[in-house]
């Protein structure tokens, strides 16, 4: 756990660590550990110049308020799934695979309050799904 406070550290310029998500499938129960980011300065870092994402590890980008949400993977060196996340904390739209270094945009289908980045591949692995549900405090749903 040092080793990822200290990347979080270095990287957004912020004291972070990694705290439980869990994710509420129709067959299953995934608990990831992720660093929260929701300040606009941490969120527009979130995981650029990352050189490896372990299983399970990721970054929980938390806005002030529920909008349509724009990615893009300016320096990032791992491809990402992103999860876009709406206000009840259910997931409603998967990016997989985000290409590393990329300017392309990537832009949720509704609006949400939350985006989870995970290893690029890790939501087939983990049978996540749109509707399954996020279960973490930053939800209304807790």
């Amino acid at each position: 756990m040092k080793k990822h406070i200290l990347l979080c550290s270095i990287f957004t310029s912020v004291s972070c660590s990694a705290e439980p998500l869990f994710i509420h499938g129709k067959d299953h129960l995934t608990e990831l550990n992720v660093t929260v980011v929701d300040k606009e300065d941490t969120r527009e870092k979130g995981l650029m110049f990352r050189k490896s994402l372990d299983p399970k590890e990721g970054m929980l980008f938390v806005y002030p308020s529920t909008r349509k949400v724009r990615m893009w993977m300016k320096n990032t060196y791992v491809p990402l799934d992103m999860l876009f996340v709406d206000q009840k904390g259910t997931i409603v739209h998967i990016h997989e695979n985000a290409e590393p270094h990329s300017l392309k945009t990537i832009e949720s289908t509704k609006p949400v309050i939350a985006v989870i980045e995970i290893a690029g591949g890790e939501a087939k692995k983990l049978d996540l799904h749109v509707g399954d549900l996020v279960k973490h405090p930053a939800f209304s749903g807790k």
